[in-house]
């Protein structure tokens, strides 16, 4: 994908364009005893530019869905680790340990967050409206995963314990 900022100083760009043609070329022109009608060359060529705009905009839409659906995908998968049902002690202490580890995995992961709510607010700066109210969603999905994970750890934590006591029990 090419870089958001590219994307929006170019969009930026056309925009203005846009405005410019629309501005500085006059509907007609007078040249000696010809009214010339430029009027539809005019629009057209603003047209172009605004056509271009839109479709980077669309193009930074879909930016935005691969990277939410990547970061949602990746805390998913964390998720089931941490939910998954250990069948011996081994498996109790894997999971324990990745639960362990997560906190720091989640830290690493704040980058790539930041990143994603950083082109939905470029979305929403160029007035942006998805076709599926789920896009809305899955912006505050990503920002509230890492917590959801923190919050699912919590809870395993104490079947855990419950489990390792079965365990040791069965023992």
């Amino acid at each position: 994908w090419p870089e958001v900022s590219e994307l929006k100083a170019s969009i930026l760009f056309h925009q203005a364009e846009e405005k410019r043609l629309q501005n500085e070329i006059p509907e007609e022109i007078v040249c000696s005893v010809f009214k010339i009608s430029t009027k539809v060359i005019r629009d057209m060529l603003a047209e172009k530019h605004k056509k271009i705009a839109q479709d980077q905009v669309i193009l930074i839409s879909k930016i935005a869905k691969s990277r939410s659906n990547k970061i949602i995908e990746e805390f998913e998968k964390r998720n089931i680790k941490v939910e998954s049902i250990p069948k011996g002690i081994e498996e109790l202490s894997q999971i324990k340990d990745i639960m362990a580890n997560l906190p720091k995995e989640l830290e690493k992961e704040q980058k790539a967050i930041k990143d994603c709510m950083e082109i939905y607010q470029t979305l929403d700066q160029f007035h942006h409206k998805f076709e599926d109210e789920d896009e809305y969603d899955k912006m505050w999905r990503v920002f509230g995963a890492p917590q959801e994970t923190l919050n699912r750890i919590e809870k395993q934590q104490g079947f855990l314990e419950k489990e390792k006591e079965k365990f040791i029990k069965q023992r």
